[in-house]
């Protein structure tokens, strides 16, 4: 017999009520040893912006996508690099 589907977690975000910060709701509910729990963590605007940006970062490479975008290259950097004003900056996408 499968435990398929018999551990449900449950991840909600919702901004506080007076526009101070968000709150994060984890529940987990494991029908396996019948345990229900709930954790509440209260998140300011500062430490919400901090992890909005951390996933924005992570996110490509949790996903895979940093591969795909490591093996795209421009096809004459130094073409582009002649048409700018700041021609000895490395670019991101050239290193």
């Amino acid at each position: 017999m499968s435990d398929e589907g018999k551990v449900r977690k449950v991840l909600k975000v919702e901004p506080l009520s007076d526009g101070s910060g968000h709150l994060f709701h984890l529940s987990v509910l494991n029908k396996i040893i019948n345990m229900e729990e709930s954790i509440f963590i209260p998140v300011s605007r500062g430490e919400y912006a901090v992890l909005v940006s951390v996933f924005n970062f992570i996110l490509p490479y949790l996903l895979g996508w940093n591969t795909f975008a490591d093996s795209v290259r421009p096809r004459d950097t130094r073409r582009m690099n002649d048409a700018s004003p700041r021609s000895g900056v490395d670019y991101e996408w050239s290193r």
